[in-house]
């Protein structure tokens, strides 16, 4: 086994069958870059599996409040009868349609 391929192994242990594991246990016995990188990965694991949780925010429409009020005004919009079929605008739906095609089309399946 390449150093490739077992990288690519170390990120998906948890999910390797045992023979798989056990080439890829092989590999990390002799070659320290892997072994290395497996470490990294699994403090990183336990880093996060044992991270506490976020802390819960007191007032959700305070902090939505709050970064609405820091976002920029808005300047006054023109007349939109212009722009309203511009090529952009056009895009934009088409898009919009594709994207829901595309998302109806992976929940059907």
């Amino acid at each position: 086994m390449n150093c490739r391929e077992a990288e690519k192994r170390i990120y998906l242990y948890n999910e390797l069958s045992p023979s798989e594991r056990e080439e890829t246990d092989a590999h990390l016995r002799t070659c320290s870059a892997c072994r290395n990188i497996m470490e990294e990965v699994t403090r990183a694991r336990n880093f996060v599996r044992t991270a506490p949780p976020a802390p819960a925010l007191s007032d959700p429409a305070r902090m939505t409040r709050r970064i609405l009020d820091a976002l920029p005004q808005s300047k006054p919009q023109r007349s939109r009868s212009l722009v309203y079929w511009s090529p952009g605008t056009a895009l934009r739906y088409a898009m919009s349609g594709v994207s829901l095609f595309l998302i109806f089309t992976f929940v059907s399946e």
